[in-house]
């Protein structure tokens, strides 16, 4: 299985990482391949994390990295990641926006 990021959740690790770059461009880096290695993870253990919306088809699940959320929905082929987001924002409203 592989993973596959939406073209949001793309768009939030470079607006992560130009972020964290302002303060440490090293660190940006780094952090960033951090985050794309917790999505990669998720291909061996896609549902081991809680589902956050079970009212869509597939589920919306959660893995947490420091204090980011990774949301995404495990496909027959794939893990569809669909944000990637600092969990002081609403998570939900995040998701919902993008389910639309």
């Amino acid at each position: 299985m592989k993973y596959v990021l939406s073209r949001a959740a793309s768009e939030d690790v470079r607006a992560i990482t130009e972020w964290i770059a302002k303060d440490n461009p090293a660190r940006s880096v780094s952090f960033a391949r951090e985050l794309l290695m917790c999505c990669r993870k998720l291909t061996t253990a896609s549902e081991r994390y809680p589902i956050i919306r079970a009212d869509v088809t597939p589920p919306v699940r959660r893995r947490n990295y420091r204090r980011y959320a990774i949301c995404y929905t495990v496909l027959r082929n794939h893990i569809h990641v669909i944000a990637v987001v600092h969990g002081a924002r609403d998570v939900m409203s995040v998701i919902e926006e993008r389910l639309d």
